[in-house]
């Protein structure tokens, strides 16, 4: 049957919010090569520092751990009503989220301290006084990058809400990536002025303020119930993750030697398994989201209509992760590498789409709330899952 010219043209553009706003959402991935280049920028500040290379790793995965708390808290919420996109004048309900925020970060923050300065002192044979500077780098590095990263998450929830697009879809993936960048440049930024004896002072004014954060919040809007809930489900996410995390780091060894060979590879890394989680993400609010509104999950639009457009918006993605890695190192065109990386984008992204609809499932059965752990735990598992497809692909077939 022939349709009129017109018709077929509405289709498409009826795609359009079906489309463009996870295909912007997941084009954030290109941004975590950032975070690489400034690391690398930096290398002279590591190699004769070593110890701050113990601290970086910890920093950036509890960062994101909170981060997809409070981007799929807030995301939710604002489906629900119970929060309103903008910073002040908001609900209590809101101020309880950022007063719960502030305190993880603070009860991380006291954990990567002590963590880190113990593996100094016992295995790299540092005095006990380390624990000073571990402090303060740790406690500044994470009270800049809220006093970014809060507003920053409400305003891009806000903009999509604005636009007319799903905060679900848009907020984490922006901000995870926003995020990354965000708490590598104040990591170095923290570093430079706590090794610079003129400037430390400026260090432990900026750690200090990490415990007036809780107050202001806390004097804004306050919910005990609500506050109980958050803080004791979020740290079980963030003790959850922390496991995956380590697990993570085993699986990635398998990978090292085949990724120093393929500067490609080496060079889209980062991007390709920040893609993965934020296109996990997507699916898992949108779960989220559907559970708390309805009390029920709607499969088959999750796996027939939203899965296979993250799917295929990955694919896109990844292709053209891969010419620009060719393009860049001035490598000749190889097809069949751009097609195992395609495939293993496609791959990767259904099981973790599969794995967020499951865990959102399986929290929201126990009584738990989904967004304390779906967007954390997919996040932290989209690593293990994609370094795994990419071995398959890359090294054993």
């Amino acid at each position: 049957m022939n349709f009129p010219m017109g018709f077929r043209l509405g289709r498409l553009r009826g795609l359009g919010p079906l489309v463009v706003p996870p295909l912007l959402a997941l084009s954030t991935g290109i941004l975590d090569l950032l975070p690489g280049a400034i690391l690398a920028l930096s290398s002279p500040l590591f190699s004769t520092f070593m110890w701050l290379l113990l601290v970086y790793p910890p920093l950036l995965s509890l960062r994101g751990t909170i981060g997809g708390v409070y981007s799929g808290r807030l995301t939710t919420s604002l489906h629900l009503g119970n929060m309103l996109p903008r910073i002040l004048g908001n609900t209590d309900e809101y101020y309880t989220l950022l007063l719960a925020v502030s305190l993880l970060h603070l009860i991380g923050a006291v954990i990567v301290t002590l963590s880190s300065t113990a593996l100094l002192i016992l295995l790299f044979g540092y005095g006990i006084n380390i624990i000073s500077e571990v402090f303060l780098l740790v406690f500044s590095t994470f009270f800049l990058t809220q006093v970014v990263m809060i507003p920053l998450v409400t305003i891009i929830a806000k903009a999509s809400y604005v636009r007319g697009w799903d905060p679900d879809i848009v907020t984490y993936p922006f901000t995870s990536s926003l995020g990354d960048v965000a708490i590598t440049i104040f990591f170095i930024f923290s570093s430079l002025i706590i090794l610079n004896i003129g400037v430390g002072w400026l260090a432990l004014i900026l750690s200090l303020l990490n415990f007036v954060m809780p107050i202001i919040f806390y004097s804004l809007g306050f919910d005990p119930e609500i506050f109980r809930i958050e803080v004791r489900e979020s740290l079980l996410a963030i003790v959850i993750t922390s496991v995956i995390v380590m697990i993570t780091g085993l699986g990635l060894r398998g990978m090292a030697e085949y990724l120093e060979k393929n500067p490609v590879l080496y060079f889209i890394y980062p991007s390709i398994l920040t893609s993965i989680g934020d296109g996990g993400s997507i699916i898992g609010s949108t779960s989220t989201t559907k559970l708390a509104l309805t009390g029920e999950l709607d499969i088959e639009t999750l796996l027939k209509l939203n899965l296979p457009i993250i799917a295929g918006l990955i694919a896109f993605l990844f292709t053209l992760y891969g010419l620009l890695g060719f393009i860049l190192f001035s490598i000749p065109l190889d097809i069949g590498f751009l097609f195992k990386l395609m495939i293993a984008g496609v791959f990767s992204v259904s099981i973790i789409g599969v794995i967020s609809i499951y865990i959102a499932y399986l929290t929201y059965r126990r009584g738990l709330d989904p967004d304390h752990f779906v967007t954390p735990i997919e996040s932290s598992l989209a690593d293990n899952v994609t370094t795994g497809v990419l071995y398959l692909l890359f090294i054993i077939i």
